[in-house]
């Protein structure tokens, strides 16, 4: 799939995506749901380190159901901070609890 299909699944500028793939840039919640909405796929899928077609183990569904919570406060928070908290959960979803 290219960018620019992403962009039309997904109303996410192509240019943007290509600056999350590369690392420029960290996605926000926001576009994390829009991703996955447009893919078909749930949110987790996306943002754990699980093969399509699995489902999580159930600390992965506590770890999201907690993630959702903190959305209302993610928004307000400056973005420099919510760059900062989105990557401090992507290290944490690349090392699960044991």
């Amino acid at each position: 799939m290219s960018r620019s299909d992403l962009e039309q699944i997904t109303g996410i500028a192509r240019n943007h995506i290509g600056r999350i793939e590369n690392g420029h840039v960290s996605a926000s919640l926001e576009i994390l749901e829009r991703l996955a909405e447009g893919l078909g796929v749930k949110l987790w899928e996306i943002i754990r380190d699980v093969p399509h077609g699995q489902e999580p183990q159930p600390t992965s569904v506590k770890v999201m159901a907690f993630f959702l919570k903190l959305k209302p406060f993610l928004v307000q928070l400056p973005e420099r901070d919510r760059q900062t908290f989105l990557r401090l959960a992507e290290a944490l979803a690349k090392h699960p609890e044991s």
